[in-house]
C-alpha cells in the first residue's frame, strides 16, 4: 500500500513510512486508500483483528515480521 504526506509532496510504501515516521515535507503519513471489503466474519479476538489490518495496510511487509508485530504488540496488554 502507499502511503502519502498530508502535505501532498511524498509518497512512500508502508514500511518506509513506518520507517520514517513524518515526512521530508513534514507531513504525516496517510493511506493513498482504504481497503476495501475486509473479511470481518473471522474475527474472534484482538488478534485477529490486528492481523487483518495489519495485512490490509501493510501489504508489502512480510508476513513473519507483520506476525511478530502483532505478537509483541498483544505482549504490551495483558
Amino acid at each position: 500500500m502507499t502511503f502519502t504526506s498530508t502535505r501532498g509532496l511524498s509518497a512512500v510504501d508502508s514500511l518506509s513510512a513506518v520507517r520514517q515516521g513524518l515526512a521530508p515535507d513534514g507531513g504525516l503519513f496517510v493511506p493513498t486508500t482504504l481497503p476495501q471489503g475486509l473479511d470481518l466474519s473471522g474475527i474472534q479476538t484482538l488478534a485477529d483483528a490486528e492481523r487483518l489490518v495489519l495485512g490490509a495496510f501493510f501489504d508489502d511487509v512480510d508476513n513473519a515480521v507483520r506476525e511478530k508485530a502483532v505478537t509483541n504488540l498483544l505482549a504490551k496488554f495483558p
